[in-house]
């Protein structure tokens, strides 16, 4: 390597993506200045580096700009992302990278180590660490923070438990795909341990997700749903949970008109197939009618090339995940440790504050999208499968309640007739010929403005009211 310190230089570029990736815009300016500057003293000696020439141009424009007061935006500075990363990577196939462990440690396979890391066990104080050189990084991973004294000169990076957790949750942040894989999978799970006295299942659509609350039920309650199910993945979920749990004796099936017209797989949106193959496919092991690719669970936001090169963050990840679903099947789906209700839905806006008019056509939009689900073969179909369902409860003696949530006057008045009209005329010889209790609020009079958080789905306020409804129906 001659005489240029690529060690350096690492871990100024490793800096100043830390700061790029945290939109830190004073830190990404001066370490984009001291890179920069690092740079031009060593250019002629690192030029050609994979990744430094495609870099070293906007690095060395921005660094002029600097210099001569010229305006740089963050744009300008966030396109060296991915430059930084394949440099960075480059540079660590130069230095032999180490990690440190003491004793106490738990093993490798629990810290998530790459398989062809050989972490080195060495005494509780360091001393067995070598010297650090321009050759190699010295990394040391601990449970908690400590004090390095003497031996800080041979470390170039201590991490603990808890930072490498937070790098990972960093490099693979929870979405609500994640959220609502892990929330029903948490559910699912604890119907078999720590909630198996449930007797009474809630589930369907994002209606019965924010208009049904488990504490409100008369005996042990449990809510499946989650976003965007149809009465496919509904059907299967409460199977599943039935399997497992023998005391369920009542079941409440809660979704919009269109819910029951919708089949998610069948030529599915992007934000479809995000449902199917990340939240339900893991969970529920069914696509229905979809053939297409399988979506990774976890999507990746960043990289970080250093710490995995060590690590294995997506598996590091993963473990939390699994805590985050043990602490989820206890909570209800909106709650103030992951994921509080937002005041306004879907909405960006109070659309109580707003005029009549801004709130018909909002409401309209809404509505129509909805709108589009009216196809009578997928409604044929979801009737067909739900008269199964029903003869699977009876045989079990499980009660089935159908449940239309309300809506507001300005959703109501756009909603299709024919989503609403084809609903009754495929249940009503459902309704003869099975012990099914069918309750339609679409439009009912019991629910008002202050009930909803947008035009179709309640708030905490309404979910209290529809609760208790639903409590008083099932006593």
């Amino acid at each position: 390597m001659g005489d240029v310190s690529y060690k350096t230089g690492f871990f100024l570029a490793y800096q100043l993506l830390d700061a790029l990736y945290n939109a830190d815009e004073t830190a990404s300016a001066d370490s984009a200045q001291v890179f920069g500057e690092w740079c031009e003293s060593n250019y002629a000696a690192i030029s050609g580096q994979s990744g430094l020439d495609i870099l070293y141009a906007p690095l060395a424009q921005l660094l002029e700009a600097r210099k001569t007061g010229k305006a740089t935006t963050a744009r300008e500075y966030n396109a060296l992302r991915e430059p930084l990363v394949d440099l960075i990577s480059a540079w660590m196939g130069k230095m032999k990278v180490t990690l440190y462990l003491k004793p106490d440690m738990p093993s490798r396979a629990a810290l998530c180590v790459n398989d062809d890391v050989k972490p080195v066990t060495i005494s509780n104080d360091y001393s067995e660490i070598p010297d650090t050189d321009e050759n190699s990084i010295h990394v040391t991973l601990t449970l908690e923070p400590e004090d390095l004294d003497d031996s800080a000169m041979k470390i170039d990076v201590n991490i603990t438990s808890q930072e490498l957790f937070a790098r990972a949750k960093f490099c693979f942040p929870m979405d609500s795909f994640d959220y609502d894989r892990l929330y029903l999978s948490g559910k699912l799970q604890s119907l078999s341990t720590n909630r198996n006295d449930t007797s009474i299942l809630l589930g369907g659509s994002f209606y019965a997700m924010v208009g049904l609350k488990e504490s409100i039920m008369p005996r042990p309650a449990v809510n499946l749903a989650v976003n965007a199910q149809d009465p496919f993945f509904t059907f299967l979920s409460m199977k599943n949970a039935l399997k497992v749990c023998k005391k369920i004796d009542t079941i409440v099936i809660a979704g919009g008109y269109y819910f029951w017209h919708t089949d998610m797989s069948d030529n599915p949106s992007d934000y479809y197939r995000s449902v199917l193959t990340r939240t339900n496919y893991p969970v529920l092991k069914k696509l229905h009618n979809y053939e297409g690719d399988i979506m990774p669970q976890m999507k990746r936001s960043r990289f970080d090339p250093f710490l995995e090169n060590i690590f294995d963050l997506s598996r590091v990840y993963e473990k939390e995940h699994k805590r985050t679903a043990i602490r989820l099947s206890i909570l209800e789906y909106f709650n103030t440790e992951f994921n509080v209700r937002p005041v306004n839905g879907m909405l960006r806006y109070s659309f109580r504050e707003q005029s009549d008019d801004v709130n018909d056509k909002a409401a309209e939009t809404r509505a129509k999208a909805h709108n589009r689900n009216y196809n009578n073969s997928h409604l044929e179909s979801n009737i067909e499968d739900f008269s199964d369902f029903l003869a699977q409860m009876e045989k079990k003696s499980v009660r089935v309640v159908v449940l239309i949530p309300p809506v507001t006057k300005f959703y109501a008045k756009h909603s299709a007739p024919e989503l609403r009209e084809s609903l009754h005329e495929m249940l009503e010889p459902v309704i003869k010929s099975h012990a099914l209790t069918f309750v339609d609020l679409f439009d009912s009079p019991d629910f008002d403005l202050e009930d909803f958080q947008d035009y179709d789905h309640l708030n905490d306020a309404g979910a209290v009211k529809l609760s208790k409804l639903v409590a008083g129906i099932i006593n």
